[in-house]
């Protein structure tokens, strides 16, 4: 499922699964009720990640067997550096990193975000 960025009255960005930006229009058709009403309903949230750095990431590599004593795992850890997504022509900008092993979204800015629904 697709996830909500950033919106505001006017268009939406929204990333994908493959970790892709794009920009959604609201159609004239409809009110801002409607808009923000379809854009909750067809997107799901990203986490939040207020890190200036970046989204941590943790990730299995692999399993083996250790000197038969037990079942060791390989854990890969870091941070995903912040992109900054936006369209300048509908005034939309956030910070964010798409985790492709989890197929997730994280925004470091939710605050800017509320400010875009706010125009």
């Amino acid at each position: 499922m697709d996830t909500l960025l950033a919106s505001n009255d006017v268009a939406a960005l929204v990333g994908d699964l493959d970790g892709r930006v794009r920009t959604a229009i609201r159609s004239a058709t409809l009110s801002s009720e409607e808009w923000d009403k379809e854009l909750r309903y067809d997107y799901q949230k990203p986490e939040d990640c207020p890190d200036a750095e970046g989204a941590p990431i943790s990730e299995l590599t692999g399993e083996y067997w250790h000197d038969e004593k037990g079942q060791m795992v390989g854990v890969l850890e870091g941070v995903k550096p912040y992109e900054t997504f936006s369209d300048e022509s509908v005034g939309l900008s956030v910070r964010a990193a798409f985790l492709p092993n989890v197929q997730l979204w994280v925004i470091a800015d939710r605050d800017r975000e509320a400010t875009n629904d706010a125009d």
